[in-house]
């Protein structure tokens, strides 16, 4: 059983950290590919600014759902049989 306020902190601190604490490898990995490659597009001067923005945006939406994501899974894996 893992819990949920480690995991949930983990993904604050890093998108994917709380995945690879509950297991979920691939997960954790495209939460944080997807993070960092959105921080490098939000960042980068020959994009558009809008375009930078967007891209800004998008890196905030993957953290809150990892972040979200780690948690759910956490309390689903407390009441969850598994193999």
């Amino acid at each position: 059983m893992k819990n949920p306020w480690i995991s949930g902190f983990l993904s604050i601190l890093l998108p994917g950290l709380g995945q690879f604490y509950l297991g979920k490898t691939a997960l954790g990995i495209i939460f944080l590919i997807g993070y960092i490659a959105c921080l490098v597009m939000s960042g980068l001067p020959q994009i558009e600014l809008t375009i930078n923005g967007v891209f800004g945006i998008a890196a905030v939406i993957i953290w809150l759902i990892s972040v979200m994501h780690a948690i759910i899974q956490a309390r689903k894996g407390k009441s969850q049989f598994r193999f």
